[in-house]
């Protein structure tokens, strides 16, 4: 009877992982190596049950691993085993006969206020200052940003279209079918953007990003390095996501 580690090894990675986007193929892997081939790796199929199932959740919430980790656990287990019972490994998925405890909203996530925003900006460097400010004036995730081209920005009717992300310099659609939309733009940001239009090489082609795929997490860097020192030196609790999550809060 065949294992959790021989079906992942030999039918789920070569076959079912190729499927995914890259940062799920990614996070999958790390999951299965770090917390379930180390837990159910030696099960034969039929033995995992439920209660096993059930038991390493609560003891992962045990161990301090927040409610959404553990949460990502069990969703990648239950890929797993969906592909198990599709192949009539199983008869069903024991994952969907799991719980998880009522998530606890321990914190709010903090938000800048416009003054702290603009300090962090006259700290930063370009391209970072550039990248970051898109990031508050759009609500883009930095996957769509440094995705953006400038065919799918009209600065004629100050608009840009997401239709695609990028990620450790793999480029895929959206992450969600609502993130490919239309978003309107004010005169900050077409200022921005039209700077950057006259410096860019390619204007047909070129990337709206001041830096290509292949160095964009260097402008990550730089952007989460400037931020902890703008923590420190500025008192700002400033990283990439709270950025987006300002500009999200402003528009609501």
């Amino acid at each position: 009877m065949r294992t959790l580690t021989d079906f992942v090894q030999k039918d789920w990675e070569p076959v079912v992982l190729p499927t995914l986007k890259y940062v799920t193929q990614k996070h999958y892997k790390y999951i299965l190596k770090a917390h379930l081939i180390p837990a159910f790796g030696e099960f034969r199929l039929p033995d995992i049950s439920p209660e096993a199932i059930q038991n390493f959740l609560l003891t992962k919430l045990r161990e301090d691993y927040s409610w959404e980790s553990v949460h990502h656990f069990r969703c990648a287990l239950s890929k797993v085993l969906g592909s198990v019972e599709e192949w009539n490994y199983l008869a069903d998925n024991p994952v969907r006969k799991t719980r998880l405890p009522r998530r606890e909203y321990k914190q709010e996530r903090p938000i800048l206020a416009p003054a702290q925003v603009w300090r962090l900006m006259i700290a930063l460097p370009e391209p970072a200052r550039s990248v970051a400010m898109l990031l508050v004036l759009t609500g883009l995730r930095i996957g769509e940003l440094l995705a953006l081209r400038w065919k799918s920005l009209d600065l004629g009717a100050q608009t840009l279209r997401v239709t695609a992300t990028v990620y450790e310099g793999h480029f895929d659609t959206p992450k969600t079918r609502r993130s490919a939309r239309t978003i309107p733009l004010g005169p900050k940001a077409l200022s921005i953007l039209s700077v950057l239009h006259k410096r860019a090489h390619d204007p047909g082609a070129f990337r709206v990003s001041p830096c290509a795929a292949g160095i964009s997490c260097i402008v990550i860097c730089s952007l989460r390095a400037k931020s902890s020192v703008c923590q420190e030196w500025l008192g700002i609790p400033c990283v990439i996501v709270t950025l987006r999550c300002w500009t999200l809060q402003e528009r609501r």
